[in-house]
């Protein structure tokens, strides 16, 4: 997970997330975070499926547009957690290498 900020600006996202060595999975969007509540949210977002060949050749396929969703800092367990408006999934949670 890449997140940037460039002075005032929203904060920009990108997450990665490998499926195999020949398919993986992007989402990219802009943030705006609250610190009285530990939480990041996006209206945004954008998700691309990469498929590699086994000659290295990538073509990307747009699984959604407009991704909403938000991030939230859990200070308690050190964990990032992600809940993703549009994924079928439960929330993801991130933590630090080593826990």
């Amino acid at each position: 997970m890449l997140v940037e900020k460039d002075g005032g600006a929203p904060y920009m996202v990108t997450v990665s997330r490998m499926v195999s060595a020949f398919e993986s999975t992007r989402w990219r969007f802009t943030g705006s975070f609250a610190p009285d509540t530990d939480f990041m949210t996006y209206e945004d977002c954008i998700c691309i499926s990469v498929l590699r060949g086994v000659s290295g050749e990538e073509t990307e396929e747009t699984v959604f547009e407009a991704g909403t969703g938000s991030l939230r800092i859990d200070p308690g367990k050190e964990v990032l957690i992600w809940h993703g408006d549009q994924m079928n999934t439960n929330d993801i949670r991130f933590a630090p290498a080593g826990l």
